[in-house]
């Protein structure tokens, strides 16, 4: 849900309620005076089209919106997907021991570099950037990928989850040599069975 309350013929006030109850405020600034029924009309239409909807689809409808309701709607993004980056940092990993028997990390000088860093949170975030909204799995290869220590690997990476309610990230960390094809097809049919389970609990 969201507010827009009037502050001075420029200015405004953005009051952002997200899924779950958390409160986000921020301070916007347009390029022209703007009345609070004109605020109001503005967030009428937000909450009418836009509730439910990930930060990708407002993202794409930006081009059809007026000067002053694309101020709005990348301020909208921008704290989703800072939100997004947030609740996808509980990590939880498994066959670690697997990746580093695989010859080109068996004996490399930077593995106690990599086990470092997948054992922190905040790898993931780093990696994905903007990509918090993915239709179907995606490939990261090599230098593709933000943090260095793991540029000698690829990720195949997809989304689970309900649009605005429940969702997180699932992914294959392994040589840049991996089966892709086949790493693909494992994230999108486990991405897509636990979409369905979730989609039974909430």
């Amino acid at each position: 849900h969201l507010d827009l309350v009037s502050l001075q013929d420029f200015v405004a006030l953005l009051i952002l309620v997200l899924y779950g109850g958390g409160v986000k405020q921020r301070i916007l600034s347009f390029d022209e005076v703007i009345s609070q029924d004109e605020l109001t009309t503005l967030s009428n239409k937000f909450n009418a089209i836009y509730v439910g909807t990930m930060s990708s689809e407002i993202a794409a409808s930006e081009p059809k919106l007026s000067p002053a309701e694309k101020i709005v709607a990348q301020t909208v993004v921008d704290i989703m997907e800072v939100e997004n980056r947030q609740e996808y940092g509980r990590l939880y990993t498994e066959g670690l021991r697997l990746l580093l028997n695989q010859p080109e990390f068996h004996q490399s000088p930077r593995i106690i570099t990599i086990l470092e860093l997948l054992e922190t949170e905040s790898w993931l975030a780093s990696v994905l950037g903007q990509r918090v909204s993915m239709e179907k799995a995606e490939v990261i290869i090599g230098e593709e990928n933000r943090e260095e220590a793991l540029q000698d690997f690829s990720l195949v990476i997809g989304q689970y989850g309900v649009s605005g309610k429940a969702s997180g990230i699932i992914g294959v960390l392994g040589p840049k040599r991996m089966d892709y094809s086949r790493a693909i097809s494992s994230v999108n049919s486990v991405s897509t069975l636990l979409s369905e389970s979730v989609a039974e609990y909430i």
